[in-house]
């Protein structure tokens, strides 16, 4: 299995507001309709050093590599989307591919925040 992490880092003053109607109607619906990707996780990360910054990360977990370079290929027109919502240079981001060696699974009846 596979994690797919992409970091997402935004200027603080951005509208998080945009960026999150967009991840959850369009880049995790998108990402949850490709093939062999099983669920999604999206956090804000809490770094006080990144002063001036507000950082998320959203991760896939899917099912072998071949899911994962299909879905990278497929994010990058999301992402570029994403991009002219915000403005050239006002959102980067940077994917990472992570082989998982161990997992659990938590109780789905418990709502995130």
């Amino acid at each position: 299995m596979i994690l797919y992490n992409t970091t997402f880092i935004f200027d603080a003053g951005a509208d998080p507001g945009v960026f999150l109607d967009w991840a959850r109607h369009r880049y995790i619906p998108a990402a949850l309709s490709s093939p062999g990707i099983e669920s999604h996780l999206l956090a804000l990360i809490d770094n006080p050093a990144a002063e001036g910054t507000r950082s998320y990360a959203l991760q896939l977990v899917m099912a072998d590599e071949a899911a994962a370079a299909l879905w990278d290929g497929t994010a990058d027109e999301l992402r570029s989307a994403l991009e002219a919502a915000y403005g050239k240079g006002r959102v980067v981001w940077f994917s990472t591919f992570m082989d998982i060696i161990s997992r659990s699974q938590s109780d789905p009846t418990l709502e995130a925040r």
